[in-house]
């Protein structure tokens, strides 16, 4: 018995010598960790996760990061050590090595495909407790304000607050705008209103940290008008026959245009014009179309039709056209060949009958198949014109040929 206690006691006083030195030996053996980021700067979008993962781990007082470029040979060939492929490019990672001259050894890693998530899954990892602060946003606004907004206009979105962040904003139901940091601390964005944008919409800004932490700012309300149907302003004469269509319409938008007159002077005919072009930035249009047909004094109507993708409105309008001023030289009296007294008598106008009397000096009167009345102005070269100038024929021979593309034929009975 007395043997056994006195080996117990000596296996306790050896144990307790080597204890402490086992325990380093043991302590020894395991790797330090280290913080490692793995990315190909050959990649843009990889060069800039791994700027912002490397800020962020900044931030959090995490020391700084470990580096590789896995588009460099070393980098190909620790990447293959792993087992990792280039498609699990970035990753964040906790590496460790038993001494400087041993190569890292991978204890944890992490395919990052949101920075945030990424930073929180290390945090996890190494036991540590996520107190991020809050970003800061100093000042949010946007324009334009005051004024309905339509389909394809821009609203222009800032934010000034705490840098190297990501800041989005709401404009009523549309979310997850992008804002661009354009230097230090200045975020800008905009938003393009769509055609089915019809609302009060509220603004709100939103500035995101690296650590996944947010802080949002309504900055306040805008009328959204969605994709609306032109507005035909004025449509005049430009110069001879060349007519300029005025109006507005949602801005960039194409702009088709319709125009028909009916006119009944001596008889019922009708002129078409067709406006084509697009709205510029501000909604404003100018159109061009060009008819031989004298349309000065009359209303037409209107027929606008706008387009941007695949949204479409159409109004119908009525308008009066408005001429410019009109000279018109009288008969001289010494041309013999061609006189009002030359026109007097009975004309043809599909086989009903129609009659031409003379009034004045340079004027003849004619009357229709339905008993109506205009008073024409004989002018040179052998020519009829209204005096509003609404009409015009040209006399040849036994013909007259008006400006509709109608004929009258002389009866000789």
């Amino acid at each position: 018995m007395k043997k056994s206690l006195a080996k117990l006691c000596l296996i306790l006083v050896v144990f307790s010598m080597i204890a402490p030195i086992f325990a380093q030996a043991q302590s020894n053996s395991e790797p330090a960790r280290q913080i490692t980021v793995l990315a190909d700067f050959s990649d843009r979008g990889q060069f800039e996760v791994e700027n912002r993962l490397f800020h962020a781990l900044e931030k959090l007082n995490l020391g700084n990061p470990n580096v590789v470029n896995t588009g460099q040979p070393d980098g190909k060939a620790l990447l293959k050590s792993w087992n990792l492929k280039p498609e699990d490019l970035p990753v964040l990672a906790l590496t460790g090595s038993a001494n400087e001259d041993s190569a890292p050894v991978l204890l944890w890693y992490w395919r990052v495909e949101s920075v945030p998530a990424a930073v929180q899954a290390l945090q996890a990892e190494m036991g540590i407790e996520t107190q991020a602060a809050l970003p800061v946003i100093r000042a949010a606004d946007f324009s334009p304000k005051g004024s309905p907004l339509q389909a394809g206009k821009a609203i222009k979105l800032m934010l000034q607050g705490t840098p190297g962040c990501t800041a989005t904003a709401e404009v009523g139901g549309a979310k997850n705008i992008p804002l661009f940091e354009m230097e230090s601390g200045l975020y800008q964005g905009e938003y393009t209103v769509q055609a089915d944008d019809r609302t009060d919409a509220g603004i709100t800004l939103k500035l995101t940290a690296d650590s996944g932490t947010s802080v949002s700012r309504f900055v306040g309300h805008v009328l959204l008008q969605g994709f609306q149907a032109p507005n035909l302003q004025s449509i005049r004469e430009v110069s001879p026959g060349e007519w300029l269509l005025t109006g507005t319409a949602p801005p960039n938008s194409l702009v088709s245009v319709e125009a028909m007159v009916t006119q009944t002077l001596i008889f019922k005919f009708r002129t078409k014009l067709d406006f084509q072009g697009s709205a510029d930035a501000n909604g404003q249009f100018q159109l061009r179309a060009n008819t031989q047909d004298n349309v000065a004094g009359s209303t037409g109507n209107f027929t606008a039709t706008a387009t941007l993708g695949e949204a479409t409105e159409t109004v119908v309008q009525r308008l009066k056209f408005q001429g410019q001023p009109r000279s018109f030289q009288p008969h001289h009296p010494n041309n013999f060949d061609f006189t009002p007294w030359s026109l007097a008598g009975r004309w043809f106008h599909f086989n009903k009958p129609v009659n031409i009397r003379v009034r004045g000096f340079d004027t003849v009167v004619i009357r229709n198949e339905h008993g109506q009345e205009t008073t024409m102005v004989v002018v040179q070269p052998n020519r009829l014109v209204s005096r509003n100038g609404q009409l015009s024929g040209r006399v040849n021979g036994d013909t007259i040929m008006w400006n509709n593309g109608t004929m009258w034929r002389r009866s000789f009975r």
